[in-house]
């Protein structure tokens, strides 16, 4: 089994984490409701932006902005990590080749989203790239399903 331990950064894990937990990030409405016995749990509210920084020079983004060119190029990306690469509902239809012109290099994930789906075997390939990515100094963004 993979330590993935090594690649764990525990400050960023807590500075997400606090964040999250944070008062201002939370909904304004209930996060559940409770109507005849039965729990109703209200989804998440929509990102704000199509895509955020989450940690210098890495950037998560949806399937919009990852095939958005002229996006990619003012943001000064480099590399792209396509966590649900494929042609299927919820996927992303990006490769190598789509990138080319722009001069992005290209890590595919051909991801579903479904529970029986162990992303988790993809995790040392994609923190590998985005490694080797940050260690040029080049700026990286995940993208995920639309």
């Amino acid at each position: 089994m993979t330590n993935y331990n090594r690649y764990y950064n525990h400050e960023l894990y807590d500075k997400v984490h606090n964040y999250l937990s944070s008062k201002e990030n939370k909904p304004s409405t209930p996060s559940h409701v409770s109507f005849l016995g039965f729990q109703y749990f209200d989804l998440p509210p929509a990102p704000k932006h199509k895509y955020d920084e989450v940690h210098p020079r890495i950037f998560l983004g949806d399937g919009v902005v990852a095939q958005d060119k002229d996006q990619l190029t003012s943001m000064g990306i480099t590399h792209l990590v396509n966590c649900c690469e494929g042609t299927k509902f919820n996927q992303v239809n990006t490769n190598q080749a789509y990138y080319d012109d722009i001069n992005i290099k290209y890590h595919g994930i051909q991801a579903q989203d479904v529970a029986s789906f162990r992303i988790c075997d993809h995790f040392e390939a994609a923190v590998h790239f985005i490694d080797d990515a940050l260690k040029e100094g080049k700026y990286v963004i995940c993208s995920i399903s639309f």
